[in-house]
């Protein structure tokens, strides 16, 4: 099935890994942290290399400040399940 490694919560087991509404943690990027990884890895590299320096000149870039606004919301979204504490807080099923 789903491997946990690219984060999530190793001491985090059996029912605490399905949330209220049946998901699979293990299953979502969230708990995974695949996406919040690869969002800061990417960030890191644009502000390493100096990316708003050029960014204006490629128009198809479109506003580099909305997009670097994005990369950060990615890297903050994680989550431990909501069995334990994480997930959705305005979910009406919880």
């Amino acid at each position: 099935m789903f491997k946990v490694s690219h984060g999530g919560n190793p001491t985090i087991k059996g029912r605490d890994l399905v949330g209220c509404c049946g998901i699979y943690c293990g299953a979502c990027f969230a708990y995974r942290r695949s996406l919040s990884s690869e969002a800061g890895k990417l960030k890191e590299l644009l502000e390493k290399e100096k990316f708003d320096r050029i960014a204006t000149a490629f128009s198809w870039v479109g506003s580099y400040r909305d997009f670097k606004r994005w990369l950060t919301w990615l890297k903050r979204l994680t989550c431990n399940g909501c069995q334990t504490g994480g997930g959705n807080p305005f979910c009406a099923i919880r």
